[in-house]
Order: C-alpha cells, then structure tokens, then sequence
C-alpha cells in the first residue's frame, strides 16, 4: 500500500511523509460535487491537497441540532463503507479463513486476511494484497513479508486487457 493510500485509509490524520499528526488545514474550495482542501504538516513542511467527494446529503431539519447532524452524517458515512467479509474455503484439508475487501477509498481494493497482516499496520488490520490504479495501469500490490514496508510483488496487469488477446486464442 502507498503512503498516500495508507494516509487515505487511516482517515487522513497524519502526514503521509514523516507520520507527524501536526497538520494544518486551509479553507475548502468545491466544485460539482468534488472539494479539495489544502494541507500543510508542521514538522516536514511537506504540503498537499486532500480531495473530498459527494457521498451523501441530510435534509436541513430545523428540529435537529449540529450535533445530531454530525452524528447522523458519522452514521451515514459508516454505512457507505464500501468493504464486505468473505470466507475463503480449502477444499483438500477442510480449512477455511475469512477476509475483508475494503474499497471505501475509491482509490483501490483492499484484501485483509484474518491472522495476516503487512508491515506498517496493526495486527489483523493490514492489508497483504492491494489492487490499484496507479500511473494509467491497473496493478496488484503484494506484501508477502510482514516485515517490509516495500510490496514484495508489483503486477501490472496490462497484458490482460482484453483488446491483447491474440485471435487464435480459444475462450471457455
């Protein structure tokens, strides 16, 4: 997973360089439904822009106050979390083990397996195998050593694009 995927994941609290969680943010600018958010940290002085999508909208009820609002918003946003729980099964020796697929970032597809993990989270909570759209291609992100922050595996799955497939090929 990236720094800036990472930094996404983890609620975009901290700075994705030096992990400092003194940042500052200036005022929103939006646009059809897209607001971006200039972000300073105060240790490195690295700066960036958050960018922020529609998700959801609550009707202005006047009986309900600000902190009902941001409680049901919390709710909402809770209930959008794009990720499901799925069990994988061996049949050969009757195992199983159960997972998590996490696209709530829209940036790429998180796979977590219970009991594995990856360098830079928490036990049970990082994410082994990460499928992302970076630099125009399509790749999977494999950390197969818990104890390396880098992938141990970068696949680029360009070649499997359909308009490649050679004529000859037989399809089943």
């Amino acid at each position: 997973m990236t720094a800036k995927t990472d930094y996404i994941k983890k609620g975009g609290n901290s700075c994705f360089k030096c992990e400092s969680d003194d940042i500052e943010g200036g005022s929103f600018s939006t646009e059809s439904g897209v607001a971006t958010q200039s972000i300073s940290c105060n240790n490195c002085d690295h700066e960036w822009t958050d960018i922020y999508t529609l998700t959801g909208v609550i009707d202005d009820i006047p009986e309900v106050d600000s902190t009902e609002k941001e409680a049901i918003a919390a709710a909402f946003v809770e209930s959008t979390n794009d990720s499901f729980e799925f069990t994988l099964f061996d049949e050969e020796i009757g195992d199983e083990i159960t997972g998590t697929v996490d696209a709530k970032a829209n940036l790429g597809i998180a796979l977590s397996f219970k009991g594995y993990g990856d360098c830079t989270s928490a036990d049970d909570s990082g994410t082994p195998v990460y499928i992302e759209k970076y630099d125009g291609r399509l790749v999977v992100r494999i950390y197969g050593n818990i104890n390396s922050e880098d992938p141990t595996h970068n696949i680029s799955l360009e070649d499997a694009r359909l308009h490649l497939r050679s004529p000859e090929v037989e399809q089943s």
